[in-house]
């Protein structure tokens, strides 16, 4: 319920960010290959603020979270491009950590207007064969 509710006030507040574009007129979804810095404004903008992990100095790629429905929408991209190179939707639910069921969902992209999310299934090729 709750992301269906988040969905639609993403949707409502459409008319609100409409100055906010990229390179494509029309591009307001966050995915792989794009730019942080414009994935970041985007989402700010919306209302979702974005936190950085305290990560040593010197490393390759860094990491960018952001408040999605009941998980957390993590965006993994390079330092010295600025280029996102892989997001990962993590949830899991209320239980202690020693017991809770966690999932990572690995995310092609993410419209925050709409709330679509476009994911990814790990070994989707390999053909499932019955005894």
């Amino acid at each position: 319920m709750r992301l269906i509710t988040f969905a639609l006030l993403l949707t409502c507040l459409f008319v609100n960010c409409a100055h906010l574009r990229a390179a494509d007129e029309n591009d307001t979804t966050v995915r792989i290959g794009q730019n942080i810095n414009f994935a970041s404004k985007l989402l700010a903008h919306l209302g979702q603020g974005d936190a950085m992990l305290d990560l040593m100095p010197g490393l390759k790629s860094e990491l960018k979270m952001w408040p999605l429905g009941d998980g957390i929408l993590i965006a993994s991209y390079s330092v010295e491009k600025g280029e996102i190179l892989g997001l990962t939707y993590w949830l899991a639910d209320e239980r202690p950590k020693s017991t809770r069921k966690v999932f990572t969902i690995n995310i092609l992209s993410y419209n925050p207007i709409t709330g679509e999310l476009k994911a990814s299934i790990p070994n989707a090729q390999q053909k499932i064969s019955s005894p």
